[in-house]
């Protein structure tokens, strides 16, 4: 299965705060509730395995005290499906 891994730079900050970055997934079973959350510094991000189909990934900062910031762009991934292996050790036999 497809993994991705996202990069991103922090955004500057205004005030002596800290903060954490949500990162969402369209095509998640719940696309408004983080598929995860780093803490500020870590600037990067790897999914779980992701089904087949089109994600678009964005993210927001949200501060100490819950304050979020608007949502980023989105970024468009698109998982195929794998084909199957071609079979092996194939014997075809004459049956008369």
């Amino acid at each position: 299965m497809s993994t991705v891994t996202g990069t991103w730079v922090d955004p500057p900050l205004l005030v002596a705060d800290t903060f954490t970055v949500d990162i969402f997934d369209s095509l998640s079973p719940t696309p408004k509730t983080p598929i995860g959350s780093v803490a500020q510094g870590v600037q990067t991000f790897t999914t779980g395995p992701l089904a087949v189909g089109t994600h678009v990934f964005s993210m927001d900062a949200v501060n100490s005290e819950g304050v979020a910031s608007p949502m980023s762009a989105g970024f468009t991934i698109v998982v195929m499906s794998v084909a199957p292996q071609t079979p092996t050790d194939i014997v075809f036999t004459l049956n008369n």
